[in-house]
């Protein structure tokens, strides 16, 4: 990696908000190469193109009620049940003075054009014959009366999903409804998460020495990555000194990281090694942001080949004291880290 030019004190970097902070960060930000992926496995990624329905939804005229199919002006009387109308199963055609007995979602048979709901009716007894009757006391109002007309959810070639969506239980649903049954979405970014200092130590530590404190920042950020559907690569502690910073650095270019996570090293102190490695072998884009605690935040890129490494750093210090600047590094730049143009 080569030098971009000499290194900037960290003490001169200008002071920004946090929305600046985050507007910096996503217009870095490059959206990750699309994959194929089964429905099944599509939930918590982002869609990388629109979606559109084959056909409408529904498909044919269906009822919304139980109770009987009708031809509204026949209205309120006594009739024969001619047939009775299932889901799932295509009917006869409906003559005028005959009803049919219809569930809920089923197909309204031809020459029927509205649904008298069961409640609206009263069974009468059966003829010898065994032919059922009812007796409608309410009519249809209209035509359409409880029907749900073709289309009227999702007309054919809707967009129903547009690409940027991220697809949650719901969006699998709508996906399911229109048959996409092999998507197209962004990868899911590999982020790494590193932790610096000599007192840190890990959270298995039984007996702290002098000094230490356990890992609870690494932990954290690890929990946050996953839950926002990223693949974490966990790169430990790095130790107080520079030539173990570097190669942990070189460590998470060389897995090819989408993200780094680090936490600490970025203040004023003589061993702050992250800033100045930063500064150069890429690009800092802002080394102090308008908060407390975690005013040191900083935001970086590194060019490699035609992809980047986006490490994000915060400042040093106990949790207690940077629990917030921590989570607002997962914030700024982890979630936008998959987040397409």
């Amino acid at each position: 990696m080569a030098a971009q030019g000499p290194a900037t004190p960290s003490a001169l970097y200008k002071m920004i908000s946090i929305p600046e902070a985050q507007e910096l960060v996503l217009s870095e930000t490059q959206p990750l190469p699309s994959v194929s992926v089964d429905l099944a496995e599509a939930v918590g990624s982002v869609l990388a193109e629109n979606v559109q329905a084959p056909e409408n939804v529904p498909p044919f005229p269906a009822s919304i009620k139980d109770g009987y199919a009708v031809v509204s002006a026949d209205g309120p009387g006594e009739y024969i049940v001619a047939f009775a109308a299932h889901a799932g199963h295509q009917q006869p055609r409906l003559q005028s003075g005959s009803v049919a007995y219809i569930t809920t979602g089923a197909p309204v048979p031809e020459g029927a054009d509205a649904v008298v709901q069961i409640e609206n009716t009263e069974q009468l007894p059966e003829r010898q014959d065994g032919e059922k009757r009812i007796r409608i006391v309410k009519g249809a109002s209209k035509a359409g009366e409880d029907i749900r007309a073709v289309g009227s959810d999702i007309q054919v070639d809707q967009t129903v999903l547009q690409a940027g969506d991220m697809l949650g239980p719901a969006e699998i649903g709508i996906l399911a409804t229109v048959g996409a049954a092999t998507l197209k979405v962004h990868r899911t970014p590999v982020v790494a998460v590193l932790s610096t200092g000599d007192e840190v130590v890990e959270p298995t530590t039984q007996q702290l020495q002098p000094g230490q404190i356990r890992d609870a920042n690494r932990a954290m950020l690890v929990a946050a990555c996953k839950v926002a559907g990223a693949q974490v690569v966990d790169l430990g502690i790095a130790r107080d000194a520079e030539g173990h910073v570097q190669a942990c650095l070189e460590k998470a270019i060389n897995q090819q990281v989408d993200v780094l996570v680090t936490t600490g090293g970025v203040s004023m102190g003589n061993r702050d090694f992250i800033k100045p490695l930063l500064e150069k072998h890429g690009k800092v884009h802002f080394g102090k942001v308008k908060m407390k605690p975690g005013k040191p935040l900083t935001f970086a890129t590194i060019e490699l080949d035609s992809s980047r490494c986006r490490p994000l750093l915060s400042p040093a210090g106990r949790i207690s004291f940077r629990t917030n600047s921590t989570l607002q590094t997962a914030h700024v730049g982890v979630w936008a880290a998959w987040q397409p143009s």
